[in-house]
């Protein structure tokens, strides 16, 4: 296992890389970093698994210019990532964010991509969307009143009181609250939010990698429509329905990391 450093754009870009064999690029989501990944994925998984922390996130470091908080500058400091540790192609995917800047990357650069893996999307073809509305929200309420009291109010908001019977959600919710240089990089969680990866039919009809998405009920910041309308437009695309990770986290990580290992299997 190794944790590069790798400079980039003004800035250098700390990224996981464990295993051997096929290499699985994997992005994590909004507020997340490599943790994430290797929390549902694992640590030591039988293939070489690679996960940037992207802008923002994780042990990347400066926040750069704000402007280039878009799924099209992730996507790009990805393949500049890739190009890096000499990976030309690569199993891509990602969960939430990470499935937009997966999608994203296989529309820019389709020959560097074997397989595509989309894990509880939440984006399709609009900015902002109704399910992402509370990431704006959280960023102004640590603007506001800091981390604690901010935390303590967005509780209370039917977003908080939503989570609460679920203590994944609430303890995700509460992440991006205590993840270091919260307030510092506030301003992704209303970036990547205004955002949206290429989208609409002709983009989705475009991947021709082999596609696999993962979809769950009971998680209304990765509604299973979002997954079921990608996995219908994309061809070939096939769907997965495990547990959602609101209700049983072990068994949720547990099913994708059988799905991976299949696509890898499928596609090394």
């Amino acid at each position: 296992m190794a944790i590069h450093r790798i400079p980039h754009a003004g800035l250098t870009f700390e990224v996981f890389d464990a295993g051997a064999g096929t290499p699985v690029v994997f992005q994590h989501g909004l507020g997340g970093s490599h943790l994430a990944v290797t929390s549902t994925l694992g640590e030591e998984p039988p293939y070489r698994l690679v996960a940037m922390n992207a802008r923002a996130h994780g042990g990347t470091t400066p926040l750069g210019d704000p402007a280039d908080l878009t799924f099209a500058t992730f996507a790009d400091d990805l393949a500049a990532v890739m190009d890096h540790l000499g990976i030309e192609r690569a199993i891509v995917g990602g969960m939430s964010m990470g499935a937009g800047i997966a999608l994203t990357f296989a529309a820019a650069h389709p020959e560097r991509v074997r397989a595509l893996l989309l894990v509880r999307p939440a984006w399709l073809d609009q900015p902002m969307p109704d399910n992402l509305a509370m990431f704006p929200v959280i960023a102004a309420l640590l603007r506001e009143f800091g981390v604690e009291e901010g935390m303590r109010r967005f509780r209370e908001t039917p977003w908080g009181r939503e989570a609460a019977p679920f203590p994944t959600a609430t303890a995700s919710y509460d992440g991006e609250f205590t993840r270091p240089h919260a307030l510092e990089r506030s301003p992704v969680l209303e970036a990547i939010p205004g955002d949206c990866p290429p989208s609409g039919t002709a983009v989705w009809l475009s991947i021709a990698a082999p596609t696999t998405v993962i979809a769950t009920d009971l998680d209304p910041i990765h509604p299973l429509a979002y997954g079921q309308r990608l996995a219908a437009a994309i061809p070939g695309a096939t769907l997965h329905t495990p547990v959602s990770k609101w209700v049983d986290e072990a068994a949720h990580n547990a099913e994708v990391r059988r799905i991976v290992e299949s696509v890898v299997r499928a596609n090394g």
